[in-house]
């Protein structure tokens, strides 16, 4: 029986080769860049792996990195994972009169069930297999791309391959993805009764019956209604803290999305309604067509719009999410460290990115450049020494992200900047900061270790473990934890490897300036430049990276372009006849690729307009669901900060809306012109 059915499945997939090999590829690609995203954090890892300054100032942050490039990898594996669901939905559809011969034959449900999760796992291995050698490929791609959205030079890379963990852990994920996608279909296939084979397939053509507003519309409605009622009147923002902040945010979004789907028929249905007179007087008769042909095939037009409006949706949704992440919760810190007018020594040119620094051996400033440092500023500065340690129980992004050492006494002079409270103050920090290991931290920290201000937090040291006292919680600078620096030794620590200057009120700042390059000049081992410059740099990598993403996110598009080729096909294939009916009473080829292609760009513009609606509304309810409680920033004016972000991802979404269109037409114009060239007979023959 399992030969019988792998044969069938293989003969099955063969005579559909498009079909199949547009969701191999779909897979693939989704299969490639989650081995990508690995094989690039490995680079720039094994790039800056041979100092242990280098690894701690940089380790966390390009994990950070992987996570982020992970996530887009996850994100095109669930597009492809919809747009393997919709093939072998349209699949089942219109094999039904064929799948009710076979149980008419004696083909039990399980039989039937387990001949479309067979080809669902010949699809999923060909796509695995394929996503597995393109993965460098991508990889290689994504370097180019950061490259050229960052600088040369910002990161630097190093050899990598494929770990065996990571190729077992992007297959599982592919195969299991694609299985998961083809359920419900295979589910819908068991279902088939064996008098579907004396049926005649459904006709689709007719007089189009008015019908009456969905209940699964006004569900929608109400849902989506009632949602923004909720964000208005009661943002969770302003009250949710961690660990729920992800979780409800999470929830909220899916309700939007969901509302969406729920009102898209209605809404396509209204679309071809009321665009039915104005394509009447732009195409006569084919625009009619057009209008009626969108509302008439309600379900396929569904999920076609629906495969492209998921892909612009991660694409406007992402962009708005690192947006928002980065400009208004990690930004207010960075932007206020431009006030300062301080300078920043440090032992290498900071402005080459890691190409200045990868190659290095260490990154500390030594004990005879801080005594001239010192003594350059004297009475006219105060010189604020940043020790950069690795404590994974204070790691803000995970457990590899840094964090700073700093004497209480100068982290309190240096301002808000540095550290702004939320729970506790200078009164609750000094003591434990000056009496031993006192850390400030930021509330997901908290929330990680389930600590308040005053509590006992144990942390992992390299000589064993290190009893540390909550001073505060709130926002830090770039989300570093920051740590008494009496507890140097005890963590690890040998030597700064940051010295801030900043002038003392009534200073010669110009002079104090003057005197800091001098020293720059006579050593070799420091680097002085305008702390602001840092802050700059800072921005600059913060502004890049969606730019970066965007570039990478791209793939969803060509993912959703692929599944609208297949549905197209489908379509054009389950329609021949229909179509060839109209070759028969007169239509040229011409017109009836025009009615194809009219009606493939009627729905790209439905989906571009649902896609770029699903993406902003997402970006919204992330701000206004999540908030900046658990970065430590509570006074956040939600709704506005929602508008930045929305404005961020808005120019790619309008790209993605007039761009959609143009691709389903283009996607509807090649296989109507291979499946419709032949004469009206041909056309009306079996496919």
């Amino acid at each position: 029986m399992i030969r019988s059915l792998s044969g069938l499945a293989l003969r099955n997939l063969s005579q559909h080769r498009l079909r199949t090999g547009l969701s191999v590829g779909v897979i693939a690609l989704g299969t490639a860049m989650t081995i990508a995203s690995d094989m690039v954090t490995q680079s720039i890892l094994n790039a800056i792996s041979g100092s242990q300054d280098v690894m701690d100032i940089s380790g966390g942050l390009v994990e950070e990195l992987g996570s982020v490039l992970t996530l887009v990898g996850v994100a095109i594996t669930a597009t492809a994972g919809f747009l393997v669901f919709n093939a072998f939905a349209m699949t089942v559809a219109r094999r039904r009169w064929q799948i009710g011969v076979w149980r008419a034959l004696g083909c039990t449900r399980r039989q039937v069930m387990g001949l479309v999760l067979t080809e669902s796992l010949v699809t999923g291995a060909a796509g695995t297999l394929l996503g597995v050698l393109l993965g460098p490929v991508v990889a290689r791609g994504t370097i180019v791309l950061m490259e050229m959205a960052t600088g040369k030079g910002t990161f630097v890379f190093g050899e990598s391959r494929a770990s065996a963990l990571d190729i077992v852990i992007a297959a599982v994920l592919g195969m299991a993805v694609t299985v998961v996608s083809v359920l419900s279909p295979a589910w819908d296939a068991a279902g088939v009764s064996p008098l579907a084979a004396l049926r005649t397939a459904e006709r689709t053509t007719g007089h189009q019956r008015r019908r009456r507003v969905s209940p699964w519309t006004l569900a929608g409605s109400a849902a989506m209604a009632a949602l923004w009622v909720y964000l208005a009147v009661a943002p969770p923002g302003e009250w949710v803290m961690p660990p729920w902040d992800i979780p409800l945010a999470a929830a909220l979004v899916i309700c939007w999305l969901a509302s969406l789907v729920l009102i898209l028929p209605g809404l396509i249905g209204w679309v071809g309604r009321w665009t039915r007179p104005v394509l009447m007087r732009l195409g006569g008769a084919t625009g009619r067509l057009v209008a009626d042909n969108v509302r008439r095939g309600r379900g396929r037009v569904t999920l076609t719009v629906l495969t492209l409006a998921l892909g612009l949706a991660v694409i406007v949704g992402l962009t708005g999410f690192m947006d928002f992440s980065f400009r208004e919760l990690m930004m207010p810190r960075i932007e206020a460290s431009r006030q300062q007018q301080a300078w920043l020594v440090i032992g290498f040119e900071f402005t080459g990115g890691m190409d200045a620094y990868g190659g290095l051996d260490s990154l500390l400033l030594s004990p005879e450049a801080m005594a001239e440092v010192h003594a350059v500023a004297r009475d006219r500065a105060l010189v604020i020494e940043w020790y950069y340690v690795v404590v994974p129980e204070l790691g803000f992004f995970n457990p590899s992200y840094f964090s700073l050492l700093i004497d209480p006494q100068q982290a309190r002079e240096a301002g808000d900047w540095l550290f702004e409270f939320t729970e506790g103050g200078w009164e609750t920090a000094l003591p434990p900061m000056e009496a031993g290991c006192g850390v400030l931290i930021m509330p997901i920290v908290a929330e990680s270790n389930d600590v308040s201000v005053g509590d006992r937090l144990e942390v992992t040291g390299p000589e064993g473990p290190v009893q540390c006292t909550v001073g505060g919680i709130g926002s830090s600078y770039v989300g570093a934890s920051i740590i008494g620096s009496q507890t140097v030794e005890a963590l690890g620590a040998t030597q700064p490897m940051i010295a801030i200057v900043s002038p003392l009120p009534g200073a010669d700042r110009e002079a104090l300036g003057a005197d800091l390059a001098d020293l720059a000049d006579r050593r070799a081992d420091i680097y002085v430049d305008r702390f602001e410059k840092m802050a700059e740099i800072q921005a600059g990598m913060l502004d890049a990276m969606p730019l970066m993403l965007n570039g990478l996110l791209l793939l969803a598009i060509a993912v959703a372009a692929l599944g609208v080729v297949n549905t197209m096909v489908m379509s054009i294939i389950e329609r021949r006849r229909e179509l060839g009916l109209l070759r028969a009473v007169g239509a040229t080829r011409g017109q009836v690729r025009t009615v194809v292609a009219g009606e493939a760009a009627l729905m790209g513009l439905v989906a571009g307009v649902i896609g770029l609606a699903a993406g902003l509304g997402c970006v919204i309810v992330i701000a206004v669901a999540y908030g900046g409680n658990g970065w430590g920033v509570p006074d956040l004016d939600l709704w506005a900060a929602a508008g930045r972000a929305v404005r961020a991802a808005l120019p790619v979404g309008l790209v993605g809306l007039a761009g959609s269109p143009v691709i389903c037409a283009a996607a509807a114009a090649v296989p109507a012109r291979a499946l419709l060239s032949g004469s009206p007979i041909e056309v009306l023959g079996p496919s």
